[in-house]
């Protein structure tokens, strides 16, 4: 609520920044908060996604003696689906670096033009906290894109192996890999919980949430009560 206040205030006491043909440093940040929602709402499709892979793996290997091809073509679709979703994750962690990287170019060009040299140095140190935890965030992006990168081989794999042996024994040949795979999806789900708790926390000391998302925020809360 405090940087919402002292961002408009700033709006209304920098003509000379609002008026420049340059995007304005609140905006600039509001941009990169934007693209941390986006990334964050980005995981939580691929959240429901991945656990729907996950059972119909299961239920392959439940139909085996029966008819796996309905759920292995649903697992299939699983499939390309978080695949597509890694293209979306990618773009969104893009978007965040450089919208990030536009904001600290802009802020460190705007800290030349303070006259008094200890709101130069105070800004300087806000620009770098606030740097520092926008790395600190790529850097986690980045371990997490690698690992959700792995988790899609495998599953991929699996699709591939049994497409060509669908039938209960060629099932029952893959089921320990199946298992390492479901494993596998607990580590990936506490890495995602964390990123999407992490940038959360970013985009909320970021700036301003866009509008869209307040609206969201404010119906949700409209609904609760």
């Amino acid at each position: 609520m405090r940087l919402h206040h002292a961002l408009a205030l700033l709006a209304l006491a920098s003509p000379a920044i609002v008026s420049c043909k340059a995007p304005s440093g609140y905006e600039t940040q509001a941009d990169t908060a934007a693209s941390m929602y986006e990334l964050h709402e980005t995981i939580d499709d691929t959240r429901v996604q991945m656990m729907d892979a996950i059972e119909n793996l299961r239920q392959i290997q439940r139909d085996a003696e029966v008819d796996p091809r309905p759920a292995f073509e649903t697992y299939l679709d699983n499939v390309k689906k978080l695949e597509k979703s890694g293209d979306g994750l990618a773009r969104a962690v893009r978007a965040i670096e450089h919208q990030g990287q536009d904001h600290f170019d802009a802020w460190e060009a705007r800290i030349e033009q303070i006259q008094k040299e200890s709101l130069r140095t105070r800004s300087l140190e806000r620009r770098a906290v606030r740097r520092d935890d926008w790395l600190g965030l790529l850097e986690r992006a980045q371990v997490y894109m690698d690992g959700y990168g792995s988790f899609v081989v495998d599953l991929r794999d699996v699709a591939t192996y049994l497409e060509s042996d669908l039938n209960a024994t060629g099932i029952a040949t893959v089921a320990d890999e199946i298992g390492r795979i479901e494993g596998k999806v607990r580590a990936e789900l506490e890495r995602m919980h964390q990123l999407m708790d992490r940038l959360e926390a970013s985009a909320e000391t970021f700036g301003p949430l866009p509008s869209a998302r307040v609206e969201d925020e404010a119906a949700d809360e409209s609904d609760e009560d």
